[in-house]
């Protein structure tokens, strides 16, 4: 049972290490890092983290989790780093795990520190509780996520239904060129187009090549060059 019980605990720990932010960022308004450390000091305290250390820009927090017999004493490290910046403050936070018995020691995830954060940062400024979120991960996309944005936005910025615009993008190189929904494309760079050569504008546009396009619209044939 024991055995048992040291696995799952440590594969807790794995877990915690592999997933999750590793540093939650918040900016607090209007206040003073003095302001924020006498806020951060009662609520960390209330939740029976012990003051580690207090310097001028930073609070330092420990806290043991288990009872050294079936469940492994872990020792966590919660650590507020604070910048000051035009009548704002930046709130940092990190945690360590610091166990002379740990398989594992290092950084650890701070999401479950989340709503401790942002009752802090509500007492201060009051922003209501469900507009905190990470600063961190928000201003920072993964790169899974920056090539999916850059994917969804093409470079024409184009729609086709077969050869004619089934959508133009507002303000896209299409729109500044004067394409409208409706227009249909009858010759690319002077060869006869189709749905296939259609995939090749944005192949040719993001290579920082020109397009020249004839199009139809009312009957009537007109030329324009995306470049």
């Amino acid at each position: 049972m024991k055995k048992l019980i040291l696995a799952i605990t440590l594969a807790m720990i794995l877990c915690g290490m592999a997933s999750g932010a590793q540093i939650f960022t918040t900016t607090i308004r209007n206040t003073t890092i003095r302001q924020v450390q006498d806020v951060s000091l009662e609520y960390m305290m209330s939740r029976n983290f012990a003051v580690d250390r207090v310097e001028d820009h930073t609070l330092t927090f420990t806290k043991g989790f288990g009872d050294g017999i079936w469940i492994i004493q872990r020792n966590m490290i919660v650590k507020f780093n604070m910048l000051e910046r035009d009548g704002n403050v930046k709130l940092m936070v990190t945690q360590f795990e610091d166990s002379p018995q740990a398989y594992i020691k290092g950084q650890r995830a701070v999401e479950h520190l989340a709503p401790l954060i942002q009752d802090i940062r509500h007492a201060i400024d009051g922003t209501p509780l469900e507009q905190i979120v990470n600063e961190a991960t928000d201003q920072q996309p993964s790169a899974k996520d920056k090539a999916a944005k850059k994917a969804e936005v093409k470079p024409s910025g184009l729609a086709f239904d077969g050869v004619k615009i089934s959508g133009v993008e507002p303000g896209s190189l299409a729109d500044k060129a004067g394409f409208k929904e409706g227009d249909v494309f009858v010759e690319l760079n002077g060869k006869p187009a189709n749905a296939r050569s259609l995939e090749d504008i944005d192949a040719r546009l993001a290579a920082k090549r020109s397009v020249v396009i004839t199009y139809e619209r009312d009957g009537k044939k007109g030329v324009a060059t995306l470049k």
